[in-house]
């Protein structure tokens, strides 16, 4: 996934690749924000060595609640980049769910935004980071993060365009993501994707819908799951 964006990048640098929806403030978020494909790879870049300066190893899990916004996708591609495996949590659930999915797939960091709809987000995350030994760290987006919160938004400014650690040929030690479904008497089933199976999944969004790098796609769903990761994310990053 990452080659894909390297390539959109050398080829359309400055075509507008991100842009978020115009409402951000009224869910308490910062002003919205536009991204080219040279700024949305720098981004990626400047992540990835971030999570690796914290000691993130290739294998490891990081568990990302974000809302459908334009950081969203980066951070996606930034933790492939490092080869770390993403747990997918909607923003609708709550500390019950959250730290369920801590005790099964035991995330080293948590990462948020620091406010959202009327709830201060990251606040929540470290309280639960404080019950769950395998957290080591968390992380988040947006203003006034609570003491211990590593901003995001300043590991991107602090490193992008400038050289990064060498990261090595992607060769991946566990799934790419984890995404959560229910079952009868289960109510949290973890779903284990590769790289290869989402990007497989979008070509054939692709194919079905004749996308081409002229198209804009508007993606109302959340990169939580099947619909927002197989008709938002992959098309487009396959696509341009």
């Amino acid at each position: 996934a990452y080659v894909l964006l390297r390539r959109l990048a050398i080829h359309i640098p400055f075509i507008i690749a991100l842009a978020d929806p115009p409402n951000l403030q009224a869910l308490g978020l910062s002003h919205p924000r536009t991204f080219t494909y040279l700024e949305a790879y720098q981004s990626v870049d400047a992540l990835a060595s971030f999570f690796i300066e914290l000691g993130l190893l290739p294998g490891d899990t990081i568990a990302a609640q974000l809302p459908n916004i334009a950081l969203s996708p980066l951070i996606l591609l930034a933790a492939w980049r490092a080869r770390l495996t993403v747990a997918a949590l909607p923003m609708l659930w709550r500390g019950h769910e959250i730290g369920k999915v801590c005790d099964d797939v035991e995330p080293k960091a948590l990462i948020g935004v620091s406010h959202f709809a009327g709830e201060n987000h990251a606040e929540k995350l470290c309280a639960i980071a404080a019950s769950h030994l395998s957290v080591r760290f968390v992380l988040g987006f947006g203003p006034d993060l609570p003491d211990g919160v590593a901003s995001l938004d300043e590991a991107i400014e602090a490193r992008r365009g400038v050289s990064h650690h060498r990261i090595e040929a992607p060769v991946r030690q566990g799934p790419a993501m984890v995404t959560f479904t229910a079952r009868a008497g289960s109510p949290l089933v973890p779903l284990v994707r590769t790289e290869d199976e989402l990007l497989a999944q979008g070509a054939m969004t692709l194919l079905a819908l004749g996308l081409d790098s002229r198209d804009v796609i508007l993606n109302p769903y959340p990169l939580t799951g099947p619909a927002g990761l197989s008709l938002g994310l992959m098309p487009w990053l396959i696509s341009g």
